[in-house]
């Protein structure tokens, strides 16, 4: 009876202590994404906005990130939805550079699809620098910074991605605005959303230590 009773305090003292370390890793996720979230929201815009041009500002480059290829080396519509808006800011005259920034391992090639989308649009080749040192987020942001050197830029990204891009910005001493890639309704969103909150925190804690 005695051990019985000393094996419940025990197993209460460790479900106590596993609900502790719950709430404080929820406290964790929630205070980093409110404070990357609120910090960038007045640097989003949408392509649609009226005088676009005077509100994102002229920028050294327009930065598109990349995300999958299907496996005839054509954008996914994701990507799509970025190269678009990028063409459309080109076209506008935010910058006469676009960078774009992604993934190129063995046969998987995320950049080359992004710049032949672009020429085949209308953009001139040498307006588009390469980077295929993109593997995520941070290290495009990075290289954007201190490969590239640009100052002022203006990132590509879907909405649910761009406050995490233009705080990275930020902390590398970019000035940074983000424009919203236009607004399709995907299939898997509950995924990226979740998948995004736990890469905000995972970021917010690395530029503290970088």
């Amino acid at each position: 009876m005695v051990q019985k009773t000393k094996t419940k305090k025990a197993l209460k003292r460790v479900f106590v202590l596993l609900l502790i370390f719950v709430i404080l890793c929820l406290c964790t996720i929630t205070t980093a994404n409110l404070i990357v979230v609120s910090s960038t929201r007045n640097s989003m815009y949408e392509v649609d906005s009226e005088d676009l041009l005077s509100q994102v500002g002229q920028r050294d480059c327009i930065v598109i990130l990349g995300c999958q290829v299907m496996p005839d080396k054509t954008p996914s519509i994701m990507l799509e939805d970025r190269l678009r808006t990028g063409v459309e800011l080109f076209r506008a005259g935010v910058s006469d550079t676009i960078i774009v920034s992604g993934d190129r391992t063995g046969d998987y090639d995320e950049v080359s699809s992004m710049k032949n989308f672009l020429v085949s649009e209308g953009v001139p080749p040498e307006a588009i620098i390469t980077d295929f040192y993109g593997f995520s987020t941070n290290e495009t942001v990075r290289n954007v910074s201190q490969v590239y050197n640009m100052k002022r830029v203006c990132f590509v990204t879907q909405e649910y991605h761009l406050s995490r891009t233009i705080y990275l910005g930020e902390r590398y001493g970019v000035d940074s605005v983000g424009v919203c890639a236009r607004g399709y309704v995907f299939r898997w969103q509950p995924y990226y959303t979740g998948r995004e909150i736990l890469a905000r925190t995972k970021d917010f804690f690395l530029t503290l230590i970088d």
